[in-house]
């Protein structure tokens, strides 16, 4: 029997975490920031903080290598510094990023690895569902 983890799910379990885990990571080792600094600037527990700045993820994402991503993390990270990107404006942002990231195939062969029944090459499940209108 083969394992299906659908876009979505994909997207909640691993996608959004990767990409608040490079978040915290930025502002964490590079900023200088404290966890609880990070905590209150992202609305996430310190627990959270604690366990993305520390620990691995059953998937490693690693957005850092792809540019496009850390380009874009980049700028939240400059806006949720400045202050003006915070709430609900933030969870926006990490959801447009995700929605782009699917979309335009940069994490095809991450969603394989773990949908045991997904051929990347032959996927047009994301192109077509976040297709632009």
């Amino acid at each position: 029997m083969l394992i299906r983890v659908g876009v979505f799910d994909f997207a909640s379990r691993y996608v959004v975490p990767a990409i608040k885990q490079r978040i915290v990571k930025i502002l964490y080792f590079e900023y200088g920031y404290n966890q609880l600094k990070i905590s209150e600037l992202l609305g996430i527990s310190q627990s959270s903080i604690s366990k993305y700045v520390s620990k691995r993820k059953k998937l490693d994402i690693d957005l850092g290598s792809i540019q496009f991503a850390e380009s874009r993390i980049r700028n939240l990270v400059d806006e949720i510094e400045k202050k003006s990107l915070e709430g609900e404006g933030l969870e926006l942002a990490i959801s447009k990023l995700a929605v782009e990231l699917l979309r335009g195939g940069y994490l095809c062969g991450y969603h394989s690895l773990v949908d045991e029944g997904l051929k990347t090459s032959a996927c047009k499940i994301c192109s077509e569902l976040f297709k632009e209108v």
